[in-house]
């Protein structure tokens, strides 16, 4: 069983400290400043928060060897930091490696002697109002002495692609760097293909000497989705099969996302008032849910309650994975990899065959809503926040959709995963992979800068104001205050976001482009002893969803086998032709035919071998065998 993802995470106080360097840490806009400057600053209060802002190895190493934090010694919080900062020599050491004479040196701020002009194409937010006059790229202009200004790049991803393509084949077009709010350029192999035809530049040579602001970035993503935690680590998922990166690396941990697509939520007060405990097996759980249908939890009596109920969509949204791990691991291309890596086809296998039975004969039963196969999320989420409650179960990755203002957002709590007929315990772990979201074109005549910039974008300061906003202006940073449903769980502080204006914003870029996410990693990473979280609301009478599952966190983490998972690859040229032929009409086929199973629709016992053998008529095989041979030469086979 893997160990829990947890059980590496930083003491309180460079938790604490992570937070709290953040004004000093980037140094504002006057000349010269270095995370070693930052880490003697009034905010930076012990000796651990200096090794948490460290990004060079001497400082690193200092603070390991004199933290301490109530008597404890440190050196494992200080050892992130020096972990990451060992891949890369001290930026003094690397800035005679800079061929822009124009760039100060590794880590100024400002960055630039004389200012920089740069042209980004920005995947279009409707949600803000202006990014010529926008906080975030004043700070950006201000701190770097750059002059930015913005292409409209459509928002739907398939358009964006078109129109960088395009804007390539005219010739002049291009902005000097496109940045998106996901891969939206269609991944490395499509990356590997603009950088050959020489449409974008690679970022290659950059890694070895120009990063200083992801360095401070990446220990503070303490999820742990790898062991190795350094930036040549996550560089291997974002490097193509030709040795070149093309682009600033993204990296977006985020335990709550990675193991949301388990959840299956109870409604606390319906238990109650039946006086059923939560259920452990998939039959303890069907007897809850006739329990919850038949037994008028809501007091009513009406027969008005729902069984379990879902909505319609692919594997990250229905009720099928939830309802399934119990017999067969589902991960999201339901791929079902053994133990010596070789890659099978959930679908296909008799363990899958034997989920679909058990949950047909939930819809059998009137257990499971029959809307739930043909429902939105809106028509759902219009469901469970009728004014009388009647839903007493739900699969769903969260309940955020019930407005802040009610209760309910707290009363639907996550259970554990079900043990199956067989006694199989498990859960899904998806892992959070770097990614790239900024590319710098053909067009762009200063490269080295364009990387500075993107590397800025990376730092603690700017990552969090991309999500939220400016510190002390758009959120606050409050500790041991007591503020329900936290305190309960003894979560040493929060993060405050005021209620935020109706209408358009104008104060942060709202993650598009490069940055670190490491907010989701103080907020869910850490130990339950030194937790500290993000209140999306800070006003009365309000209540936040993560209550519902965020104590639960470490548990998924604990049943999870992350061995399994088939994620991370990079193609080839002919392996990614293989995977664009099958891989969309063969998923396709697993939730159709998932429906039509359990529905009754088509006989699980005699149209099984018909339905097995269609996977073949799709090209299964040649589909697998491409993935087979991109994930062996992952693993260095």
């Amino acid at each position: 069983m893997q160990k829990r993802a947890m059980n590496r995470a930083a003491p309180l106080s460079l938790c604490l400290a992570l937070v709290l360097v953040l004004l000093s840490a980037c140094g504002g806009a006057s000349g010269g400043t270095t995370a070693a400057t930052t880490a003697a600053a009034p905010a930076a209060t012990t000796t651990a928060a200096a090794a948490a802002a460290a990004t060079t190895t001497a400082a690193a190493e200092s603070a390991t060897t004199t933290a301490t934090a109530g008597g404890a010694t440190t050196t494992a919080a200080a050892g992130a930091a020096t972990s990451a900062a060992q891949s890369q020599a001290p930026a003094g050491e690397r800035d005679s490696r800079i061929k822009d004479p124009n760039i100060i040196g590794v880590g100024a701020v400002p960055a630039f002697h004389e200012t920089v002009s740069l042209s980004i194409g920005f995947q279009h937010n409707a949600n803000i109002e202006d990014l010529s006059t926008n906080l975030m790229t004043k700070y950006f202009e201000e701190s770097l002495n750059m002059s930015l200004s913005f292409i409209d790049l459509p928002s739907d991803a398939n358009e964006l692609l078109q129109k960088f393509e395009l804007m390539a084949v005219s010739g002049g077009d291009l902005p000097d760097v496109v940045i998106t709010r996901g891969s939206e350029l269609g991944g490395i192999g499509n990356l590997e293909k603009y950088g050959q035809a020489e449409i974008i530049q690679p970022t290659t040579e950059y890694y070895e000497y120009l990063p200083y602001w992801m360095l401070e970035s990446i220990p503070a993503t303490n999820i742990q989705d790898f062991d190795d935690l350094s930036l040549d680590n996550l560089l291997r998922y974002v490097t193509s099969n030709d040795g070149n990166i093309y682009g600033v690396m993204t990296y977006h941990p985020s335990l709550t996302n990675s193991v949301s697509m388990n959840f299956q939520f109870l409604y606390k007060p319906f238990l109650e008032a039946l006086d059923i405990v939560e259920p452990t097996t998939t039959e303890e759980y069907r007897e809850v849910l006739r329990a919850l249908k038949f037994g008028d939890p809501n007091g009513n009596g009406i027969n008005d309650e729902y069984g379990l109920i879902g909505q319609t969509g692919n594997v990250m949204t229905n009720l099928m994975r939830p309802l399934m791990i119990p017999f067969q691991y589902i991960q999201n291309d339901y791929f079902d990899k053994g133990a010596d890596g070789t890659i099978d086809f959930a679908p296909t296998k008799e363990s899958y065959r034997e989920g679909l039975r058990y949950i047909k004969s939930l819809v059998d039963e009137g257990l499971i809503e029959p809307v739930s196969f043909t429902q939105d999320s809106s028509q759902l989420n219009t469901l469970i926040t009728a004014e009388t409650v009647t839903v007493g179960a739900l699969a769903n990755g969260s309940v955020s959709s019930i407005p802040a203002t009610d209760i309910r957002r707290t009363e639907y709590e996550v259970i554990l995963p079900l043990t199956g007929p067989s006694g199989l315990r498990q859960a899904i772990y998806q892992y959070n992979i770097p990614r790239i979201s900024f590319v710098i074109t053909k067009n762009c005549t200063t490269p080295e800068a364009a990387f500075v910039f993107g590397d800025f974008m990376c730092s603690l300061r700017m990552s969090f104001w991309s999500q939220y906003g400016n510190q002390d202006e758009h959120w606050s940073y409050t500790v041991n205050e007591a503020y329900e449903p936290y305190e309960s769980l003894g979560w040493a502080g929060h993060i405050v976001l005021p209620p935020q204006p109706s209408g358009l914003i104008n104060h942060t870029w709202t993650n598009t482009g490069a940055y670190i996410g490491w907010w989701n990693s103080v907020g869910k990473a850490t130990n339950l002893d030194t937790r500290i979280t993000v209140s999306r609301q800070s006003i009365e009478n309000t209540y936040d969803a993560e209550i519902a599952f965020m104590h639960r966190l470490p548990d998924f983490c604990d049943f999870s086998d992350r061995n399994k998972l088939v994620i991370g690859m990079i193609y080839n040229t002919e392996e990614q032709e293989a995977v664009t032929e099958y891989r969309s009409t063969i998923n396709e086929y697993v939730q159709e035919t998932f429906v039509r199973f359990v529905t009754g629709a088509m006989d699980i016992d005699t149209q099984w071998d018909s339905y097995v053998a269609e996977y073949d008529r799709m090209g299964l095989r040649e589909y697998l065998g491409a993935v087979q041979s991109a994930s062996d030469r992952l693993a260095g086979k």
